[in-house]
């Protein structure tokens, strides 16, 4: 790793420098070449190369008489302009500029983009940056990206190299880069073409070292990475000429800031999603507030997903509240319908066909309450109702045991409490097909949290059509306004749960009359709405 640093900040500074003779094999025009060049009106050379490609020769009073130049200035400029040509396709193929169009030219990226376009206009670039790879942001970051192409907007979305989601056949029409964490220098072929829409397509598989490693090797190693990467890939953002570049999550590289702050230096305009504007449960400490607070100052716009979220960034930053854009999360399209009917996966699960499912779905964390579901299910008038939890548990204070069940904790307690055999569990990740599955044999989502500020499996209900038990946390009230399959209870408390149980089990076993209308809530108009926010933002911060 370390003397591959040179050479990525060498290939990567010297794509940006336009003049010189040679770098790494890129050839250059000369300053002899460029002086020749520049003693002929640009109207002049187009004249000429007119008429010579018409098999004819420019005579003196035909033209202009700077058009008269000699035969050796000719050549030379010819040659150069082929070198300079040769040169922008080498750097094009390195994926440092945009690459050559149907048209034959090249597209608005790096040096030669020299004004930012409308975000509005339908024809800006923006880069999306997910260094998690997981299915809620990564889904998220899918949907965001689908989204913005429908309004026209050209989107590259960069990821990690180890993201479950781009490995699945999905319908894209943005371009996936996986390529987060490891030096791009080491990536070009996938920094070059990206996936292309295909699983797998690009991915470069770094051989392990078999040398032993010297003492402090790896601790050298972490600080060079520290150092570089988001150098590195801030200057190929800057290359590449984005409008602006869509940030998912305070942490990209190791534990500091100074990605937004490049950017910033850089003249990058951001915007960051704020998903949580504080961490539900533990890291609260200062170091981690000044981080939060860091991403918060250094962006130029600020994305939210409630009015709710929105306050409460406002209280811990108020020098972010001018430049904060509600963005709702959206219905999801990345899900398949489901493959099996849903008396099949019920009777997999062992679940009567006339009793009402309720699910509570994804990580398993202190703060949503599922434990509180559970202890509801031995509360009169629930003994109907049988609860899937599925996933795997995450953020709790005490270690999980070496090669444990993801579900132990829920399964002790739901052992301790005498409702076992209302529960049903499905542990680990689970891939879009059987999430679609279970969704279709499930009657309920629970998300009773109790702190949230946007929650992707509400809207993964939503998307289902399932009846929604939900706390008012995080702004889920306003998601469920007009929802009519829903109760919202004011916090997280068992006898309250127990109460919306009952009245989720009675409401599912009448037939419906009427579709939920949830067109607002689909990406494109999110993000047609998102883009005028950001409009009005972006121009006057970049211009600060």
């Amino acid at each position: 790793m370390p003397h591959d640093a040179p050479h990525t900040l060498l290939c990567v500074l010297g794509a940006l420098c336009p003049r010189g003779t040679r770098s790494r094999g890129l050839r250059i025009p000369s300053r002899e070449a460029e002086r020749a060049r520049s003693s002929i009106e640009p109207c002049a050379i187009d004249a000429c190369d007119h008429l010579e490609s018409a098999g004819s020769r420019p005579q003196p009073g035909a033209i202009p008489e700077q058009c008269v130049a000699t035969r050796e200035t000719t050549r030379a400029r010819r040659v150069d302009g082929a070198e300079c040509s040769r040169a922008r396709k080498r750097r094009a193929r390195c994926g440092l500029v945009a690459g050559p169009t149907r048209d034959g030219g090249y597209g608005q990226a790096g040096p030669i983009a020299r004004g930012k376009r409308s975000l509005v206009s339908g024809s800006s670039r923006i880069a999306l940056i997910d260094p998690l790879g997981d299915f809620g942001i990564g889904g998220y970051s899918h949907e965001l990206a689908e989204g913005l192409v429908s309004n026209g907007v050209s989107v590259d979305l960069y990821c990690s190299a180890s993201a479950m989601l781009p490995t699945i056949a999905l319908p894209r029409r943005h371009r996936v880069f996986p390529v987060l964490g490891s030096p791009l220098v080491k990536q070009m072929g996938t920094l070059r073409h990206g996936m292309n829409g295909q699983p797998g397509a690009g991915r470069l598989a770094l051989k392990p070292s078999s040398k032993p490693r010297r003492p402090g090797a790896g601790k050298l190693r972490a600080t060079i990475k520290r150092l570089i990467l988001p150098a590195e890939l801030v200057l190929v953002l800057k290359l590449r000429g984005y409008d602006a570049v869509w940030t998912q999550w305070p942490i990209i590289f190791a534990h500091d800031t100074r990605f937004w702050e490049l950017c910033r230096a850089l003249s990058i305009s951001t915007i960051h999603t704020v998903h949580n504007v504080l961490p539900h449960e533990g890291d609260s400490d200062a170091v981690v507030l000044q981080r939060h607070r860091s991403v918060y100052r250094h962006a130029a716009a600020l994305v939210v997903h409630s009015e709710a979220a929105r306050e409460e960034l406002q209280r811990f930053a108020p020098e972010a509240a001018h430049k904060t854009v509600v963005s709702k999360l959206g219905i999801y399209t990345m899900y398949p319908p489901a493959a099996r009917l849903r008396e099949a996966t019920r009777q997999q699960l062992e679940i009567p066909t006339d009793r009402t499912v309720a699910i509570s779905y994804g990580l398993v964390r202190p703060y949503k309450g599922v434990e509180n579901v559970l202890e509801a299910l031995r509360r009169p008038g629930c003994e109907n109702v049988v609860l899937i939890i599925c996933g795997q548990e995450a953020g709790y204070p005490e270690a999980s045991p070496p090669g444990s069940d993801p579900l132990w904790r829920m399964r002790a307690l739901a052992h301790q409490l005498g409702v076992e055999r209302q529960v049903r569990f499905v542990p680990g990740v689970l891939s879009l097909q059987e999430t679609s599955d279970l969704m279709a044999a499930s009657d309920v989502v629970a998300v009773p949290y109790r702190k949230s500020y946007g929650s992707g499996v509400l809207l993964l209900a939503l998307t289902f059509e399932k009846y929604v038990i939900a706390t008012p946390a995080g702004g889920t009230g306003e998601y469920l306004a007009s929802y009519p399959f829903a109760t919202v209870i004011n916090g997280p408390d068992p006898d309250e749960i127990a109460g919306a149980l009952r009245a989720a089990d009675n409401a599912v076993r009448k037939p419906r009359e009427v579709r939920p209308d949830v067109s607002q809530l689909s990406w494109s108009a999110i993000t047609q709405r998102t883009l005028v926010g950001l409009e009005s933002l972006i121009p006057k911060l970049h211009a600060r």
